[in-house]
Order: C-alpha cells, then sequence, then structure tokens
C-alpha cells in the first residue's frame, strides 16, 4: 500500500512499499477495496478519431445555457482542427487552423471558449461562431501559449517576446484590453505594472482562489495576492522551485495543489502563500527529475472518482515513457501524502499529449479524458482490463523480505510453504519466488520457483524449499483481457543456519 519506493537500500525497504511495480493500484478496480491488484483498462470516451489521426493537442470542457438548460461541450484541437464533442461523438468546427505540433491551452469565459495561439481564436456555441479574438479596445495579446481565467479577467501568459511577462483584460470584459485605463476594473500589463514584470520565464498560471493567483517559472514561483489595479502585490514563494509547465498542475477538492517542477512532484496547501511541499524526492528520488519540457509533454489531472492524481509524460517523438498514478492522503507529511505507482501502455497511440478531468462523464468510469498521440480521447474505466483492445503487463514486487531472522545477513532461511488468495472475481495470478544471500541479490534474482494461482479465492499450497538470506515475491497478470487482485499470502518460513559465503 506504500506504493513504489526506490530511496532506501533494499536491506532497508519501508514496510508497504515495493521496489518495482507497473500497472497496478492499491484499490483494486474489481470491487474498490484495498486488496492490490491490476489497474482500470482504456476505453474511448467518444468514437471519433480527431485530425484524420493526429494527436490531441487541447481538452476543455465549455459550458453554456441554451433553452433554458445547461449545456456541456468537450472542446477539442487535433490536426490544427476544433472539435466539439457532445454525447459520443465530435463534431469538426470550420474556421482558421491552430497549432497541430504543440499543446494547446484554452480557458472558458463568459460561455465562450478562448483559445491561446500565435493568433488567439474565439468560439461562441450560442451564435455557433468561431474567428479571431479581436480587442473591441486596445489590443487582444498574440504569440501567447497560456491563458486561465482569474477575477472574471482573461490572463495571459507565455509569449515568444517579453517571457516573463503576463497581461489581464478588463474584469468582466474580456476583449477589453487597453492598458491606459487606471479604474480598478481596467485591463493590466505586468510591463507597466509595479513589480509586475518577473526575472524568470513564466511557465504556468494557476488561479488558487479568488484571492490570489500563482505566477510558475521554470526556476520560482511566485504569488499575486488580490487584484493589481485594486492595491495587490506579487510576492516570491521560492527562489528554487517552480512549475515545469502550464500543464503540469492540478487541485484536489480540498484544496491541495500538486504539481510538477524540475525537482520532482510538489504540493502546495490551501490558501494564499503555503510554502511547497516536496513530494516524490523521498520515495523516488531520480525519476521525476529535470524532465525537458522541450522534448515532453507533462500533464496531470486530479481524478475524482478514483481520488487520485494522473501525471503523463509523454515524450514529443513517440518514444516510450512511463507515467505515473499518485493515491492521495492529504492528512499526510510531505512524501507520506502519496504513494507513487508506474503507468506504462503498450502502444505509444494511448499517449496522452492532452488531459482534462471534465464534469460530466459516468460514476462508474474516471472522470479525466486523455487526449492520445493516435487522435482519439480515451479514459480509464473499471470495468476493462484492456487499454482499448491492447493486452498490458502488470506486476508487482513484495520484498525483499529476511529469511535469517532478525533482518540482518548472518542466518540464512527456507520459504517452506506458499500460499495465495485471489480476489474473488480475480483472473490468473503467476508468482515467481526469488531467493537470494542478501536482500539486492535476492531482488535481481532469477526465479528459483514459480507457478499460478488460477482458482478464485483460496489456492493450493506450494512447498518450494527456497533457501536463501532474503526473499522476494513478484506478482503479475497470469492470463489477458483480465482483471486480478491479491487478498492475502502467507509464506512459512523456516531458519535454516549461518549464512555461507
Amino acid at each position: 500500500m506504500g506504493g513504489l519506493n526506490k530511496r532506501w537500500s533494499y536491506q532497508r525497504q519501508p514496510p508497504f512499499s515495493t521496489p518495482d511495480c507497473s500497472n497496478v493500484r492499491p484499490d483494486t478496480t474489481i470491487s474498490g477495496r484495498e486488496m492490490g491488484g491490476s489497474r482500470p483498462g482504456l476505453g474511448k470516451a467518444f468514437t471519433t478519431q480527431l485530425g484524420a489521426g493526429a494527436p490531441v493537442r487541447m481538452l476543455q470542457s465549455l459550458n453554456f445555457v441554451s433553452g433554458g438548460a445547461i449545456v456541456t461541450y468537450t472542446m477539442a484541437v487535433a490536426g490544427g482542427t476544433l472539435y466539439r464533442g457532445a454525447g459520443s461523438t465530435f463534431t469538426s468546427i470550420a474556421g482558421t487552423a491552430l497549432t497541430s505540433t504543440v499543446a494547446i491551452m484554452s480557458t472558458e469565459h463568459l460561455q465562450k471558449l478562448y483559445i491561446a495561439d500565435a493568433t488567439p481564436r474565439v468560439y461562441n456555441p450560442v451564435a455557433a461562431t468561431y474567428g479571431t479574438a479581436t480587442a473591441t479596445t486596445g489590443t487582444f495579446p498574440t504569440n501567447r501559449t497560456i491563458i486561465v481565467t482569474w477575477r472574471d479577467r482573461l490572463v495571459m501568459a507565455g509569449g515568444t517576446t517579453q517571457a516573463n511577462n503576463f497581461d489581464m483584460s478588463r474584469q468582466g470584459t474580456p476583449l477589453d484590453w487597453d492598458f491606459t485605463q487606471t479604474d480598478e476594473g481596467a485591463a493590466w500589463s505586468g510591463q507597466a505594472g509595479n513589480g509586475g514584470q518577473l526575472g524568470d520565464v513564466v511557465t504556468a498560471l494557476v488561479p488558487h482562489s479568488d484571492d490570489c493567483m500563482l505566477i510558475g517559472c521554470q526556476d520560482s514561483l511566485w504569488i499575486m495576492k488580490g487584484d493589481p489595479t485594486s492595491g495587490g502585490r506579487i510576492m516570491r514563494l521560492s527562489s528554487e522551485i517552480g512549475i515545469l509547465d502550464r500543464g503540469s498542475h492540478c487541485y484536489t477538492p480540498s484544496g491541495w495543489l500538486f504539481f510538477m517542477s524540475l525537482d520532482g512532484l510538489y504540493a502546495m496547501a490551501p490558501g494564499c502563500g503555503a510554502a511547497p511541499i516536496s513530494v516524490s524526492r523521498s520515495k523516488i528520488p531520480e525519476e521525476l527529475l529535470a524532465i525537458d519540457r522541450t522534448a515532453y509533454t507533462v500533464t496531470m489531472a486530479y481524478d475524482r472518482r478514483d481520488q487520485g492524481v494522473h501525471i503523463f509524460v509523454a515524450k514529443n517523438s513517440a518514444a516510450t515513457a512511463v507515467h505515473y498514478w499518485v493515491s492521495i492522503n492529504t492528512e499526510g507529511d510531505g512524501g507520506d501524502m502519496a504513494t507513487l505507482w508506474p503507468v506504462s501502455y503498450t502502444t505509444t497511440n494511448h499517449d496522452p499529449l492532452s488531459l482534462h478531468s471534465a464534469k460530466n462523464v459516468t460514476n462508474a468510469y474516471s472522470d479525466v479524458l486523455l487526449g492520445c498521440r493516435d487522435g482519439y480521447v480515451r479514459r480509464h474505466q473499471s470495468n476493462l482490463s484492456q487499454d482499448d483492445g491492447a493486452n498490458f503487463t502488470s506486476y508487482i514486487t513484495l520484498g525483499p523480505m529476511s529469511l535469517g531472522g532478525g533482518g540482518g545477513d548472518y542466518s540464512e532461511g527456507l520459504v517452506v510453504e506458499l500460499v495465495g488468495s485471489t480476489a474473488v472475481s480475480s483472473g490468473d495470478v503467476d508468482w515467481a519466488l526469488k531467493v537470494g544471500k542478501t536482500h539486492e541479490a535476492a531482488f535481481n534474482a532469477a526465479a528459483f520457483v514459480s507457478g499460478e494461482w488460477n482458482t478464485a479465492g483460496l489456492n493450493l499450497k506450494s512447498h518450494p524449499r527456497a533457501r536463501g538470506g532474503a526473499f522476494c515475491l513478484k506478482l503479475s497478470n497470469g492470463e489477458t483481457n483480465a482483471t486480478w487482485a491479491v487478498e492475502r499470502i502467507t509464506a512459512v518460513i523456516k531458519t535454516a543456519g549461518k549464512q555461507r559465503v
């Protein structure tokens, strides 16, 4: 239940953690109980393939009122085309092409969708219009990659020039970008504001609450408290830790912010101005460090149904990548508030290059939508044991554990008997017992003996008589297209004498 932990020596592997696993979760998909087993599979959320198979570069919900009822579209971009999704299908929207080679950011404001691109776009679902976002006064910022809504304003950053600047539209008037006005609701530019222009490249804007907005830079973190035209000010939270990219952050329902930095996964408590807390370094010191955001697309989203965070680290070149499921417990402290579980997909076509946490999906499935490399939008589904028809391998290593007693290297022992009890609806589970003179040797050893638990519930006992100073037990899926989960494993151990080298 402690997830992947690679920080300590094998002999000091923390209790309830694993030195190696893939595609497993602590909460089984069979019943939701904390048994441990394979993760949910992937299924198509929409039947339409977007952009003739081009990567999905944007996903965003858009809510508006039509005929006295609230209507929700899932908006997407693939191959430079804007789409609206309703039901199980997408419909293309005619208009000027958008960028097709990098992630695109958008935000909904006053029942319209505003899209940051070289030339900003706006889609009005009520009037069914789509085109260039043109300011009614002032000049709408161009060549921006970041756009959010905060305090009834559009806020934009990420420019190819003035990369350390960010601008805000007038409150309640997203097409007013006249920075010469001085009233409290006027448009505002960091370039002209007191202390507004930062000394670092802006990589993310995060509306933290109505009172404050986080400004993530590559190597620093800032917070704007209050509206800049009515006494608001910018303060630095960290001069070492920043936010990796525009899509590499998300919130939990309790207001905790999780974000990726060059130093790995961090968390920030609710409120304005809490210090960022390192999450990943205490468990996986190397895996999430110094990710090159020019070579990878890093996205994050909170999954309300499964109560965890998805971290996707997709390589832009379509090479194999490792993602992470983060099981959240914000009552913990630092690394104790999250457990990390590696995720991989059989084909790079399933790697997401955009991500969105929707609010209008069936409760039986994850509410996080994945805009995948092959133009389909998918999501994890608890009733699936394959990734859109493709089998995947899932496994976990339990141990290493001492055989000789006392946790040291003085004595050896025997695994005399082994018995496993799988979940009642579980598929077959393969097991492999490994032994070695040391804990590290046991982890790296080939299987001394292996077998399969193919009976749902209690299985027949095995008598391996495997001798060594330590042992590991590796569990994996024993059949294709089947979900597995383990309820209990019992090993009978017997002390066998002194270690001999």
